[in-house]
């Protein structure tokens, strides 16, 4: 939210260029931020996966559980609306 208001203020202050330049820079700065935890969450689940497999194991069996981890939010997200219209 802060990059939101320095936007605003560079654009109501000074010109669009202004304000294009503050929110690209706080959106390269989040999105940085972002990745960084994705890589670090990444590896912390390769080294758990590690101990009892082989490399090529370890790998797999971290990409069938990242796939899972898609459906369940995918599923979740689209069943939503199901759940609270039979609620009602």
């Amino acid at each position: 939210t802060d990059g939101n208001v320095r936007t605003t203020v560079a654009c109501a202050s000074g010109s669009l260029n202004d304000g294009l330049r503050v929110a690209f820079t706080a959106g390269a700065a989040m999105g940085f931020g972002v990745v960084g935890l994705a890589a670090f969450g990444l590896s912390i689940l390769l080294l758990c996966m590690k101990p009892n497999r082989n490399q090529l194991q370890a790998v797999q069996y971290t990409h069938s559980f990242g796939f899972g981890a898609s459906s369940i939010a995918l599923f979740a997200r689209v069943a939503g609306g199901i759940y609270t219209k039979a609620a009602d």
